[in-house]
This record gives C-alpha cells, structure tokens and sequence, in this order.
C-alpha cells in the first residue's frame, strides 16, 4: 500500500500514550495511528450507512465498534 507523509498535530500527552501503546503491540506510532484511523473511517461509513437506513446493518455498528475496539 503507498504511504504519503502528513503532519498533524495532536495534544502531547496523546502522542506519548499513543507511543507506548505502539510499542506494547510491536509496532509504531505512524502504524498505530493508521491503523486507528482506519477504525475510525469504518465507524463512520457504517454510521452513515445505518443513519441511512440500510438495514442489513442496523444494530451492527456497536458490534463492529467493538471489535475493533472504538466504542
């Protein structure tokens, strides 16, 4: 997959959890933050989806949250 370098900025005391939450899972921080933002695009299309009425997926967004551990 291509990457393309970005900057951002974020409170401190973020970056430094999300660094050693990195490390505890063997990656790092650029990996970590992809990988939550990622979670976050999914939520949101299924938000949208579900707002929408598609009803195939009404009552699964909490689910998927969960597994993915941004509820």
């Amino acid at each position: 997959m291509a990457t393309k370098q970005v900057t951002v900025t974020i409170p401190e005391d973020m970056v430094e959890l999300a660094k050693q939450v990195a490390a505890r899972r063997n990656t790092n921080v650029s990996a970590y933050t992809a990988s939550a933002l990622r979670a976050a695009l999914v939520r949101d299309a299924i938000e949208q989806m579900v707002s929408e009425g598609y009803t195939p997926l009404v009552g699964l967004a909490d689910e998927v949250a969960e597994d993915l551990d941004v509820a």
